[in-house]
């Protein structure tokens, strides 16, 4: 089960990154250093474009980044969490009249990422400084770009996870993964395949919510993992403390295992 909440973790965590990335594409799609500025504020972490930004108009408005590179936070192993071939996004035009930038698809392609705890339990995928969060909540409308996102897809990712706490790692490679993630208060849906510790394996999983699992709060879960040892599915709810913690049902169907 750690080893799919770590998984979910490292795809949810890629797709939150390129959420806020995507939206500043539209409309400075020429403007390299803007974009840089606004996703390194928007994650309070040093984004740099390696590539060149370009913007399609016709058949649909497509725009793609190549060359994308995530800082981590000082103190980590890397000095990049994230770094990637290319970020492409196809956008639905309407809704732009709105103010509402709502991605057909994002597709992360060619990407590593680094997951780490360390050793004090700081982790390197929650973006932002709370901190420096305002004490008034955001008006719903005014200027700026709303955004949502109906299918995200990974390719060819590999995901590394360290955890100093116990000195445990895992590698997840030659994973591929689609997802529909429309609003963080929506349900979260994702399947797909890869390789974990070099060993494959395919999933499905359904989260009620993405904003209860960042928040260390009950969430439910339906997930189901397929290897060569059998296969395996989860349902019910989960909570991401400390020490996470399961109120549900298990189901094997193993031949290795008696």
């Amino acid at each position: 089960m750690k080893r799919i909440l770590i998984l979910l973790g490292a795809l949810i965590a890629v797709l939150i990154a390129a959420a806020v990335i995507v939206p500043f594409l539209i409309p400075t799609s020429v403007y390299k250093a803007q974009i840089e500025t606004a996703a390194s504020n928007a994650l309070d972490r040093e984004v740099k474009l390696t590539g060149d930004a370009k913007l399609s108009i016709l058949p649909i408005i497509s725009a793609r980044v190549d060359g994308v590179e995530i800082a981590n936070p000082d103190g980590f192993s890397d000095p990049l969490m994230i770094e990637a071939g290319s970020l492409r996004a196809d956008v639905k035009l309407w809704p732009l009249l709105s103010q509402r930038v709502e991605i057909g698809k994002v597709t992360l392609e060619d990407a590593t990422v680094r997951l780490e705890r360390l050793a004090d339990g700081q982790v390197n995928w929650e973006f932002g400084d709370p901190s420096n969060a305002p004490d008034t909540p955001a008006p719903e409308s005014g200027d700026g770009f709303e955004t949502g996102i109906d299918r995200a897809a990974l390719t060819n990712t590999a995901v590394f996870f360290n955890d100093r706490t116990d000195n445990t790692s895992y590698a997840l490679t030659e994973f591929n993964a689609s997802a529909r993630m429309t609003a963080l208060d929506k349900p979260f849906s994702s399947s797909g395949d890869g390789k974990l510790n070099g060993q494959p394996f395919d999933y499905t999983a359904r989260i009620d919510t993405i904003a209860a699992l960042t928040a260390q709060e009950a969430f439910a879960v339906n997930a189901s993992v397929g290897t060569i040892y059998g296969d395996y599915s989860y349902e019910g709810d989960v909570t991401l403390a400390e020490t996470p913690l399961l109120d549900g049902a298990f189901d094997i169907d193993s031949d290795t295992i008696g």
